[in-house]
């Protein structure tokens, strides 16, 4: 199946190439085509199945380079930006099954020269798996709860340029596969994988420029941001019913860099799935560790991308967390403003799609809405 995949790619590469033509639109844009070959990890004690020997797969991507004439693209040292198609065997089809997916994916420049470039690779976006946990038919797949899943991938990767329009690279990638608990069993899917592959540039850019730093604007004030969101998760046992989860958080923010913004703030979560659990097992609700309402402080920054942006932040519980998590948190995934870094408007507000998780264990998705002032 992979040899037919792989084909089928390298076919489609091959056709673009031939019917590529100067138009404006295909200057610096480049076509890719990737071959994976990896690892499973065990990343939980949890895990009830072996491990499969190997992962492989195939990619196709679409890249366009960005000229640096833009704020974000100026502030980033013109990366590349685009979509990846992949598909991806993780060893054992009857319990794992494949997966097929797409995520929109950025290259951000470390080196780049006429003969060769190192890159940082990020990409989010979802998969689809063909065997994901069921009851009768594949209970032994305590991984994947469902059959849609988010799919973040991060890699270093090395480009070698064989002529002006061809790129050989190879790349150092890391992939998790999990939706977040919407589903039960969530455990998720980790592989470390080698990356091999071939692009070519339908076009030749003009020499990049970007504008010069000393020339962008950097917004230097605090902002105040309230945001409130809501997420949904099963809670202990799989195929149960599904539980909101309520959040509020009211944060100040910074930019600190052309490229960063800084976040502190306190945040209140109400789940639930606590309830429903005190209720069932008869334990008393009101005693503390079982509370569903709890607080926390929040710090953390966002990679600023113009109108979007990407989160990374820490949470620490100011009480006692639930019987089972830890004391702190994480919490990742993208934002999108109204309005840019670049632009002067008192009022902005966002909508915002993040996971979060207690260490390497997702909790719940959810769904954000805010406004910055």
């Amino acid at each position: 199946m992979i040899y037919r995949m792989l084909a089928t790619v390298f076919f489609l590469l091959s056709f673009l190439v031939q019917v590529h033509s100067q138009n404006s639109w295909r200057a610096g844009t480049w076509v890719e085509a990737d071959v994976f070959y990896g690892q499973l990890v065990r990343h939980s004690p949890k895990m009830e199945f072996d491990i499969p020997y190997s992962a492989r797969g195939v990619g196709l991507s679409i890249m366009k380079q960005s000229r640096g004439q833009d704020y974000w693209s100026a502030a980033h040292g013109a990366p590349r930006f685009g979509v990846q198609v992949f598909w991806r065997n993780f060893g054992n089809d009857e319990l794992l099954g494949r997966t097929i997916g797409f995520y929109p994916q950025g290259d951000f420049f470390l080196h780049r020269s006429k003969r060769w470039e190192m890159y940082c690779r990020a990409g989010f976006g979802l998969t689809f798996n063909n065997r994901p946990y069921n009851r009768l038919e594949n209970p032994e797949n305590n991984a994947i709860g469902s059959m849609a899943n988010n799919a973040t991938a991060v890699g270093l990767g090395v480009g070698i340029r064989l002529t002006p329009q061809w790129l050989l690279r190879l790349e150092g990638n890391a992939t998790h596969v999990s939706n977040g608990r919407f589903s039960l069993p969530n455990l998720g899917l980790n592989t470390f994988s080698l990356k091999m592959g071939i692009s070519y540039q339908l076009a030749p850019l003009e020499e990049i420029t970007p504008i010069p730093q000393e020339k962008l604007k950097r917004d230097k004030k605090w902002h105040v941001n309230l945001r409130f969101g809501l997420g949904a998760k099963e809670n202990k046992e799989p195929d149960g019913p599904r539980y909101p989860v309520f959040l509020a958080s009211a944060f100040m923010t910074r930019m600190i860099s052309y490229t960063n913004r800084l976040q502190l703030g306190v945040e209140v979560f109400h789940d639930q799935s606590v309830r429903a659990f005190t209720r069932n097992q008869q334990i008393n609700s009101d005693e503390p560790q079982f509370t569903d309402t709890r607080f926390a402080v929040i710090a953390g920054q966002e990679f600023v991308f113009g109108h979007a942006a990407f989160m990374t932040q820490l949470f620490f519980y100011a009480d006692k967390p639930f019987e089972g998590s830890d004391f702190f948190g994480t919490r990742i995934g993208p934002t999108f403003y109204l309005y840019g870094p670049a632009d002067e408007q008192r009022f902005c507000p966002f909508i915002g799609i993040y996971m979060k998780a207690h260490k390497a264990v997702a909790d719940y998705i959810e769904v954000t809405a805010g406004i910055r002032w």
